[in-house]
């Protein structure tokens, strides 16, 4: 199922109370949900997955509010997004699934970023270094063990940084 909520903003300093950017819909059939807001590099929108119906798609809105612009819709099934980094060359980075997609903001193309075959190998938290270089990414091996991982967004073998569950926090 999909679990969302209402967007807010509040200044950092506490200076004015939170306001509501965005408020859950529901009218019959038609559900409106929202999840997983990020800011853009110049701090002027919010991009956010929105469920509209039984549409899932990436969403943009100024901060300040207005007409939100849906910037991606996805596919049935695509609806476990999860929104990583937005670039200051206007590249939002996104999760589907077991793997990273970039997503040209302008131009609304996506390109896929990794590569994890889920079959071999289960990851988690995927994200983009900020010079956009390298992924890091959580590695569940058949243990059950979780590893902190890092590779080449090119392409090539990824190294581990950290095996202790006590330095790999969400």
């Amino acid at each position: 199922g999909w679990a969302g909520g209402d967007i807010w903003t509040q200044p950092a300093t506490g200076s004015a109370p939170p306001s509501k950017l965005l408020a859950i819909t529901s009218k019959g059939s038609n559900k409106t949900f929202y999840a997983n807001p990020i800011w853009s590099p110049d701090g002027e929108e919010v991009a956010y997955v929105s469920l509209r119906g039984n549409h899932p798609g990436i969403w943009r809105i100024p901060y300040f509010g207005g007409t939100p612009t849906e910037i991606k819709p996805l596919q049935t099934g695509e609806g476990d997004v999860r929104l990583r980094y937005w670039s200051k060359n206007n590249k939002l980075y996104y999760q589907v699934k077991n793997n990273l997609f970039a997503l040209d903001v302008p131009s609304r193309e996506s390109t896929q970023a990794s590569n994890f075959d889920s079959e071999k190998i289960k990851v988690s938290q995927i994200n983009i270094s900020p010079d956009e270089a390298n992924i890091s990414y959580i590695r569940i091996d058949e243990k059950g063990n979780y590893n902190l991982m890092v590779m080449p967004v090119r392409g090539g073998n990824g190294w581990q940084v950290a095996t202790d569950p006590l330095e790999i926090r969400n």
